[in-house]
């Protein structure tokens, strides 16, 4: 079976949106963004999550996500750096139970994500 794997992220601005993702994953945005499409899809350039896809929604997200995405790195504190340049803000850092130093950030629009220190 030849599967890929993707993830959609609802979002109130999805322009905001790409333009933080790319950034953040290093994605390839194979359309360019189109005013008022209700999708709009960032392509993984080799490995990893396959595709991101940010979908316009009307309500903003007003609770904890119910899935998110982990990034996996090897430098905690210069990514979560590299990433509040770009416009997160870290929500907090933990060690979780597996011994892994973990930091819960959110994207400009609020979205809860996790940067975790292999």
């Amino acid at each position: 079976m030849n599967q890929t794997v993707g993830m959609t992220l609802d979002c109130v601005d999805v322009k905001t949106a790409a333009i933080f993702w790319k950034a953040a994953l290093g994605y390839d945005e194979p359309v360019p963004f189109t005013e008022g499409a209700q999708f709009h899809g960032l392509v993984s350039p080799g490995g990893g999550l396959h595709h991101l896809t940010l979908q316009s929604v009307k309500e903003p997200k007003d609770v904890k996500n119910r899935a998110h995405l982990d990034l996996f790195v090897d430098d905690l504190d210069s990514e979560v750096s590299r990433l509040a340049g770009l416009g997160a803000r870290t929500l907090e850092e933990h060690n979780d139970d597996g011994g892994y130093r973990t930091a819960v950030l959110a994207d400009p629009l609020g979205n809860e994500f996790c940067v975790v220190q292999r």
